[in-house]
């Protein structure tokens, strides 16, 4: 088995299904990801997905400020565990139920007493616009990229933008964009770095143009000129949206007070990489969200070359008048779907389900049944 790129997709069969030649490379690129965008989001493929479209991930969590923000290709997490631990995962209708606890963190005393939600969880936050939140407002943006990305486009003569959007004061930043007014600051990028004029409370959004390499955003203080990288966006992503989610409760620490060897030799070691207690290790199942193919390399999300072909044949087929070639349409994106399904018995099992019983509660000297 081996990892399907978008190179191994360009031939004749590809050609045949979308209607492209086969060095039409934008085109079938188009087409690609719209029949992985389909597939994606189809109904069948339920919470989990298909096939290698969901992964493991570790993250390690401040506990001054317990909140993920996930990476770039990440729709959403599917479950937590925090120091070995699973913890659930809870949408943010919880928090709003009528005979519920409230929104989490609790902030007054009142709230503690008529029932503090105490149990450890993960809650689903707004998405958000950068990896770190702003700290000290007002801030600068400053930005760091690539020279190759600083010189004008041999074809176009433009030189790539980043368009930052927040709110200033009381205000919402706007400004004059080639004669039209538009709600944030257009900043051209430039060596050794470009800064924006305005300064920001709050962002709330991150565009930029497509560029050769990645580009580095920082806030800058305005007043004392400290830095600190709160966004890193890839050459192809045009627009920051990341999930958040909010850890309640965590742990002092992932692992116990370690002793000196000299006073208990036979004391484990902690095994956890941030030992320190700021900072707490948290694994997560994520659901991985769709990252167009642009280039031959690029890796695919759906890696079932069959699959794709039969849902580009069904992309063209809906494109076409009449009901006979609706049908059609239907017909093979059924087959499309039909071998996610047989791809994920054989990679995942059919039968083998997930179940863990534990009437007494677990512990380890405490007897409990976990089987897949």
């Amino acid at each position: 088995m081996t990892r399907l790129r978008f190179y191994d997709i360009l031939n004749p069969t590809l050609a045949e299904a979308t209607g492209c030649c086969v060095e039409d490379i934008p085109r079938n690129a188009v087409e690609v990801n719209r029949a992985q965008s389909r597939l994606l989001y189809d109904e069948s493929g339920n919470e989990q997905g298909w096939a290698q479209t969901y992964a493991e991930m570790v993250f390690s969590v401040n506990r001054k400020n317990p909140v993920i923000t996930c990476p770039r290709g990440v729709a959403s997490l599917l479950a937590t565990e925090v120091c070995d631990r699973a913890v659930p995962l809870r949408n943010q209708f919880f928090e709003y139920l009528e005979f519920g606890d409230g929104r989490m963190p609790k902030t007054n005393k009142w709230s503690e007493q008529v029932g503090y939600w105490r149990e450890r969880s993960a809650f689903t936050r707004n998405k958000g616009c950068t990896f770190e939140d702003i700290s000290n407002p007002p801030q600068q943006v400053q930005i760091f990229s690539n020279p190759a990305d600083c010189v004008p486009n041999p074809i176009t003569g433009a030189i790539p933008r980043v368009f930052i959007q927040g709110v200033s004061g009381n205000r919402i930043v706007v400004s004059q964009d080639n004669g039209n007014t538009v709600q944030g600051e257009f900043v051209t990028l430039a060596q050794p770095y470009a800064m924006s004029v305005n300064v920001f409370d709050t962002w709330t959004g991150f565009q930029k143009d497509v560029t050769q390499d990645q580009v580095q955003i920082f806030q800058s203080d305005p007043i004392w000129g400290f830095v600190t990288q709160i966004l890193t966006m890839e050459p192809t992503e045009l627009t920051a949206w990341y999930p958040r989610y909010y850890l309640h409760n965590l742990p002092a620490r992932c692992c116990p007070t370690v002793r000196p060897i000299t006073m208990n030799p036979g004391f484990p070691t902690c095994g956890c990489p941030y030992p320190l207690p700021e900072y707490v290790q948290v694994t997560a199942l994520a659901r991985l969200d769709l990252i167009p193919v642009v280039a031959p390399t690029d890796y695919l999300l759906i890696q079932n070359a069959e699959a794709i072909y039969a849902e580009c044949q069904a992309g063209r087929m809906s494109t076409i008048d009449g009901s006979a070639a609706k049908q059609e349409a239907s017909i093979l994106h059924a087959q499309a779907v039909r071998i996610l399904r047989g791809q994920s018995i054989v990679e995942e099992g059919k039968n083998n389900v997930s179940v863990s019983f534990a009437p007494y509660g677990r512990h380890r000297n405490r007897s409990y049944l976990a089987m897949r």
